[in-house]
């Protein structure tokens, strides 16, 4: 202990001075320590849950994009199919309007015919019936002046019946 002296420590006041150190240690670490070292385990944990639930919500997201697609997938194909089957039912029906068209054209065609028809024989029998009636206006006219009313009158008749027989 000498040695020490000589050198100018003083022994007690070392020992002071350590027990003031050992008493600062003790209370910095049980006033200032322990406190960081907690909010720091806190921190750290908080954040482990952060990253965790980070993670979840990622694959959650993934998940519902996955289902999105699935789902966007099958609506496409089922608007394709509905567009499929609208358009061969419009084909279907295009082509029975086509066909009713086309039967209503020939029947309208054949139901003109058949008119046209008719109305040229009634022309045919107006036609005949006028001829006829002139030709006798002439042939009556001239015989009433060459051969008299008697003859006039039974060829008359007899013409007439002819003309009704027609």
């Amino acid at each position: 202990m000498e040695a020490l002296s000589k050198l100018g420590i003083d022994f007690k006041v070392m020992i002071a001075q350590i027990i003031n150190f050992g008493i600062l240690i003790a209370v910095l670490t049980k006033l200032l320590y322990k406190p960081i070292l907690h909010t720091l385990d806190q921190r750290r944990k908080r954040i482990e849950e952060s990253l965790k639930m980070a993670k979840e919500i990622e694959t959650k997201s993934a998940k519902v994009e996955e289902e999105m697609d699935h789902k966007r997938n099958v609506a496409k194909k089922e608007a394709a199919e509905i567009v499929g089957d609208a358009k061969s039912t419009a084909e279907k029906d295009r082509a029975k309007i086509l066909v009713s068209a086309a039967e209503e054209s020939d029947r309208v065609k054949k139901a003109a015919r058949e008119q046209i028809e008719l109305d040229r024989q009634a022309m045919l029998d107006e036609t005949k019936k006028r001829v006829g009636k002139l030709a006798l206006l002439l042939v009556t006219r001239s015989l009433k002046q060459d051969m008299g009313d008697e003859f006039y009158e039974r060829n008359i008749n007899m013409a007439l019946k002819e003309i009704e027989v027609l």
